[in-house]
């Protein structure tokens, strides 16, 4: 049994909504500023970020997950009225983006093709098989997954022209193919019979089968970001013993520091078989480069490794959420937040998460699973799935 299979997405009927297609859709919710909600809630009646929500009100939008039953609910009532539609067929979907970014502190430009499909937990390594529902579906877990792009890359050429194209306010292009060609989506769903998946969003997989963004592991446009740490509030003496404790488990270097995007070029240079960090204190003009390699050859993300040697060395009883360490994605961030906060002690920049790595975590421990963003993240309202709505 193949562990992918097309599902009958349901899409906005673009001749009804009367607006630009930018208007119509959303980022992830855990990304939302208040503002940023209420500018969406307000850009369109039709915007996604109502199904994504649960409810048609702003004043009432959380910050938390929807209950899926209020998404459900809205998605209903947009599909009997026409401004959404259910394809006619199985089909699966070629979501491309299009982006810059600055990869080990060098700015490019990328692009990177996921296939959005329905997955059976099965394909997940390490899944323990108690996860999160799989009825989330107003947005797309993203999954991460082995089989080597070029194999199929000639199947996804059949898909239809672009059915929708967008840019969002940070210069990102969104868009999207239909692949729904009953002979091509036969071949597609056998060339991925095999598939193995680690997710990427820090999520146990679901359950049951649910839709998800499949990106391939050697996708020249996968770029995953690490998640630095800002330390505030620390106490000098602290810091200057847990210093202490660094240098006592780590090879240190002492470097000049040139700003985030060397240091992070620096980080980028690393073998993948070693922890290793960018730690810099408040106003100094030198960073420490620490390196360790894994331990009898186990595998840890350096988060997780690094919450294990600093900060129980630094922080008395740290907690998940201590609310002293603040975790941002972006390297240039990190240095600015550093330096313009008076109450900033310490910033640490994690090396990028090789691919090899998040396998590896996945099958080691499935109770833990990795958090690697996927730069940048799938919007929602492309394409969704409402089996019973």
């Amino acid at each position: 049994m193949s562990h992918v299979r097309p599902l009958q997405g349901v899409r906005y009927d673009l001749s009804k909504v009367g607006c630009d297609p930018s208007a119509l859709f959303c980022p992830p919710q855990d990304l939302l500023t208040p503002a940023w909600r209420r500018g969406l809630f307000h850009r369109s009646p039709w915007n996604f970020v109502r199904v994504c929500a649960g409810t048609e009100s702003f004043e009432e939008a959380g910050d938390a997950q929807a209950d899926s039953s209020a998404s459900r609910r809205i998605a209903g009532e947009w599909l009997r009225a026409g401004i959404l539609v259910r394809d006619p067929r199985p089909s699966f979907y070629v979501y491309r983006q299009t982006f810059a970014a600055t990869v080990g502190g060098v700015d490019d430009r990328f692009s990177r093709i996921g296939l959005v499909a329905i997955l059976d937990p099965g394909a997940v390594v390490g899944n323990p098989g108690n996860g999160v529902p799989a009825e989330q579906a107003a947005s797309l877990a993203v999954h991460l997954h082995d089989q080597p792009s070029a194999g199929f890359a000639g199947l996804l050429e059949a898909a239809k022209p672009v059915h929708l194209r967008f840019l969002d306010e940070h210069s990102v292009e969104h868009s999207l193919q239909v692949l729904d060609d009953p002979e091509t989506v036969r071949a597609l769903q056998g060339a991925l019979r095999n598939l193995r998946t680690v997710p990427l969003d820090g999520l146990r997989s679901a359950s049951g089968p649910h839709p998800a963004l499949l990106v391939a592991a050697d996708d020249p446009g996968l770029v995953l970001q690490p998640v630095h740490r800002i330390y505030r509030h620390l106490d000098p003496a602290a810091l200057d013993s847990a210093e202490g404790t660094l240098r006592a488990a780590f090879a240190v270097e002492e470097l000049p520091y040139l700003g985030a995007d060397a240091a992070e070029a620096l980080l980028a240079t690393l073998p993948e078989d070693v922890h290793g960090f960018a730690f810099r204190r408040r106003d100094s003009d030198s960073i420490l480069l620490l390196q360790v390699p894994f331990s009898d050859g186990a595998h840890a993300l350096d988060s997780d490794f690094l919450g294990e040697t600093f900060d129980r060395a630094v922080l008395s009883r740290p907690q998940e959420r201590d609310h002293r360490i603040e975790r941002v994605t972006e390297g240039h961030r990190a240095m600015e937040r550093l330096d313009s906060d008076p109450e900033a002690s310490l910033a640490i920049l994690l090396r990028p998460v090789g691919t090899q790595t998040l396998f590896s975590l996945a099958g080691a421990d499935p109770r833990d699973p990795a958090i690697a963003p996927l730069h940048p993240r799938p919007w929602s309202g492309l394409v969704s799935f409402f089996p019973d709505a």
